[in-house]
């Protein structure tokens, strides 16, 4: 499951190395400080709603 989807810098990430590195770094920590300050319940509840809401959203089906 996606939650975020990180750009490649201009060029290519195998040009821009470090550009690219930080980019995946600051969308792990903005996935981690959403996550910040939860116990294990919380977390596990919170994940499990995330993929039941999956099969309630409209117009998302598991059919091709």
């Amino acid at each position: 499951m996606i939650d975020e989807i990180v750009p490649e810098p201009f060029g290519g990430a195998h040009r821009r190395k470090a550009e690219a590195i930080n980019s995946a770094g600051d969308a792990l920590e903005r996935a981690l400080d959403h996550l910040r300050g939860m116990d294990g319940h919380q977390l596990k509840a919170m994940r499990r709603e995330k993929f039941l809401a999956m099969g309630r959203e409209p117009g998302i089906t598991n059919r091709p």
